[in-house]
């Protein structure tokens, strides 16, 4: 095989490999999204479940109260360094070493802002119907 047959040859694999891994990377983010809405939607009946359970309260009342809490809850609910901080500043007590931890090395937004970035936040509130 000449050198020029076998660097068109190599320059093929790559071509090929380059569009599997992007084949391969459309398969997983579009199984991530629907296995997460599948149990999105089983974990929304086991919270009105709950609601109606240990509120007493009837299957529209639990429904509505569980709507509102959506359209009042973050909607991108990335880290904080305040909520760390707080989190940090309950868990010393127990475990003093946690004191000399600092939260804002500790902080990944790296699976948010993958979430963020291919719209799967904003699908799970349209399935929900909320915008």
């Amino acid at each position: 095989m000449s050198q020029e047959n076998s660097q068109e040859y190599f320059s093929e694999i790559g071509r090929d490999m380059t569009a599997r891994c992007k084949l391969k990377n459309r398969i997983d983010e579009r199984f991530e999204k629907t296995v997460a809405q599948a149990g999105l939607l089983r974990q929304i009946r086991d919270v009105l479940k709950a609601i109606m359970r240990r509120l007493k309260a009837d299957q529209n009342s639990a429904e509505e109260g569980y709507e509102d809490l959506l359209r009042t809850l973050d909607r991108k609910p990335f880290p904080s360094v305040e909520g760390l901080r707080n989190a940090q500043r309950l868990m010393k007590v127990r475990n003093p070493k946690l004191a000399e931890l600092k939260v804002e090395n500790i902080i990944d937004e790296r699976i948010m802002r993958k979430l963020e970035g291919n719209g799967f936040i904003n699908s799970v509130y349209a399935a929900q119907g909320l915008k």
